[in-house]
């Protein structure tokens, strides 16, 4: 484990907050930050685009971070998952390419999905 994943790790663990519910609010965060860009981009508004993309770009870096703490099979294929969504953000940003943006988005729902079936405890929009 890298210092920088062991510190991301520390961060989580002293939050007070469970890692299933904190996933499910960075998930949450980065599906809203891609929506609010495919906005900024059919308003033609590159700052908010620029912005929202940075922020969704933070959050993807800092959980594909968190998939090294604990290697195996899972991890490879969520850090596989995040890279593409990382990749969709820069391309979004770079080009105003809605197109990677809605996939990158579709991913994260899909993901979303998924751990909210996996840890409905987690959820608290369900409670």
């Amino acid at each position: 484990m890298s210092a920088n994943q062991l510190s991301a790790y520390r961060s989580v663990d002293c939050a007070g907050i469970s890692s299933e519910r904190l996933m499910i609010v960075a998930l949450d965060a980065v599906q809203f930050f891609l929506m609010r860009a495919e906005n900024a981009i059919d308003d033609e508004n590159r700052v908010e685009k620029a912005r929202v993309l940075a922020r969704a770009g933070r959050v993807m870096e800092f959980m594909l971070g968190l998939t090294g703490v604990q290697p195996g099979e899972l991890s490879a294929r969520l850090a596989k998952l995040y890279r593409f969504v990382i990749e969709g953000i820069v391309k979004g940003n770079a080009n105003d390419d809605k197109e990677a943006i809605v996939s990158a988005r579709a991913v994260i729902e899909d993901i979303g999905k998924f751990w909210r079936l996996r840890f409905p405890h987690a959820d608290l929009s369900v409670q």
